[in-house]
């Protein structure tokens, strides 16, 4: 069970033994690895968040509460429920970047957003003369 210690600004700390964790059920998984385990090809699981993702939330209220809806539908709609609910859209965006794919991101790390000046290049042609010929 691990030991508790004083905190450094009060209260206490659990330290946990070695191998053991304060988590024994691990982190809950994604709606969509839930999915594919239940036998539900991607192309199912993004067409149903696709159509999803366009409800109003009384649309979605009655797929969920619909007992005829599939376990895919009412996961997806608990969801977006719940993020709406909570106000994080993390689970809305999650699910848009799955069927939609993530929007670039451009990134000026270089310039602080200064117009960068390229190196400008001269090149010379020599003329040469090789054993009385004039190679140009």
């Amino acid at each position: 069970m691990g030991k508790l210690i004083p905190g450094k600004y009060g209260g206490k700390i659990n330290i946990w033994d070695k191998g053991e964790s304060g988590n024994p059920k691990g982190r809950p998984k994604k709606p969509v690895l839930t999915m594919k385990v239940e036998g539900y090809k991607l192309a199912e699981i993004n067409d149903t968040i696709q159509m999803m993702v366009g409800m109003t939330s009384g649309e979605l209220l009655k797929v969920w509460e619909n007992p005829k809806a599939t376990i895919l539908e009412r996961t997806i709609a608990s969801a977006l429920r719940k993020s709406i609910e909570k106000g994080n859209l993390d689970s809305v965006e999650t699910l848009l970047n799955r069927v939609y794919g993530k929007p670039n991101e451009k990134v000026d790390i270089t310039t602080a957003g200064e117009k960068i000046n390229e190196p400008k290049i001269q090149i010379e042609i020599l003329k040469t003369k090789i054993d009385g010929e004039d190679n140009t």
